[in-house]
């Protein structure tokens, strides 16, 4: 089998004629992509698998066994190995060499090493995976919300200044020369806007100082819930952007406020509009978050209406991003109980995939100006 060898930059490509593999500047294994599905491999060492089941168009996603990943290491050893017998050059060479010196021999220590840099990252948004995560806090501060077990692991703590540059510390550690291929900065956990503004601002300094090989013009992001905008003022907001912090991805889940009361989300819609208003005005990037499929068929028609009904109200432009998230049933106590309550039923991935079509359409509709795309919480993997 003849394949084709590409180095750029920051990574190397081998290709055939059914798929792509990439490995990293220090020869990690990334990425193999081919029709209809995936296989990509996080910080930690996991490696995630998706497929495209057709002809529904859902994708499927399955985390990989020790057994399973040692049997696809045999073929990525197989794909260098045929790769360094073609005829390439000697930066080629080279690459491959790096890559065949590595391979899965990193995952248990990248594994060790990432959870003594990291508490859990334990959600991203979907265009952030490439970026830098510092856990300037860590948790959520209000963690109470029926639908989500993403923190429940851990209190919520805003870092001190020994604590951030132990962390600064340990991230350039675990990174090393990866450092160079990432550009953005992602403020952890889930929602860091609400550190007090000359904390927030001189953390962001901190970071600069102490990666000054990102970009000059580097950009910040973090998650912001609905209910605590009246913490900042619209001039404080708009101080923070000027410093770089671009991306605030939102929470909204829903307009309809039944169902915001069920999943223990504060505030009522109009209150969440208000907040997404405000953040507006002041000059974010807007990353709004709807939970498709949430609360089963009993709320879907309810829980459709209102909730595109409230993002109509919003001046979004084409920056800003709608972000459809298939619902996961969580591992919630209070969800169960809820949804047990009121006997509601759990779709599965197809029905779900199907409400999203609906969704994606209403939406086209309605002419809401913000751009519209899946977040697949399955798919996330730092």
């Amino acid at each position: 089998m003849t394949l084709t060898v590409f180095v750029r930059t920051r990574n190397l490509v081998i290709a055939n004629d059914q798929a792509f593999y990439q490995f990293d500047r220090t020869g990690r294994f990334l990425m193999k992509s081919q029709s209809g599905s995936a296989v990509r491999r996080g910080l930690d060492g996991r490696l995630i698998g998706s497929t495209i089941i057709r002809p529904f168009g859902y994708r499927e996603y399955r985390q990989f066994s020790p057994y399973d990943k040692a049997i696809f290491y045999e073929e990525i050893d197989q794909v260098l190995r045929m790769a360094s017998m073609q005829s390439i050059d000697e930066p080629q060479s080279n690459w491959i060499a790096r890559a065949q010196a590595v391979t899965s021999s990193v995952d248990q220590t990248d594994h060790e090493a990432f959870y003594q840099t990291y508490q859990h990252v334990s959600i991203l948004p979907p265009d952030q995976y490439r970026s830098l995560v510092v856990q300037i806090a860590e948790g959520c501060s209000y963690n109470r919300c029926a639908f989500c077990d993403f923190y429940q692991d851990r209190a919520f703590h805003v870092k001190n200044d020994r604590e951030l540059f132990e962390h600064l510390t340990a991230l350039r550690q675990f990174f090393g020369e990866r450092l160079q291929d990432r550009f953005d900065v992602f403020l952890g956990d889930g929602n860091a806007l609400v550190v007090e503004t000359s904390r927030l601002l001189t953390m962001m300094q901190a970071i600069r100082d102490a990666f000054p090989e990102l970009p000059e013009d580097l950009v910040f992001s973090t998650f912001m819930d609905t209910f605590h905008e009246k913490d900042k003022s619209l001039a404080e907001l708009q101080t923070i952007v000027s410093a770089g912090l671009h991306n605030v991805y939102v929470g909204l889940e829903t307009g309809l406020d039944a169902l915001r009361l069920a999943l223990k989300k504060p505030g009522k819609a109009e209150d969440a509009r208000s907040a997404i208003a405000l953040l507006k005005q002041s000059g974010f990037r807007l990353g709004v978050i709807v939970l498709v499929g949430v609360g089963g068929q009993r709320y879907a028609k309810e829980h459709r209406e209102a909730t595109i009904a409230l993002l109509r109200m919003i001046d979004f432009d084409d920056r800003d991003m709608i972000y459809l998230s298939p619902f996961v049933n969580p591992q919630n106590q209070a969800y169960d109980a809820w949804i047990s309550r009121e006997g509601l039923d759990l779709w599965d991935s197809r029905t779900t995939y199907e409400e999203l079509a609906v969704w994606k359409k209403t939406l086209h509709e309605a002419q809401v100006k913000a751009k519209v795309t899946l977040y697949s919480i399955e798919e996330h993997l730092y």
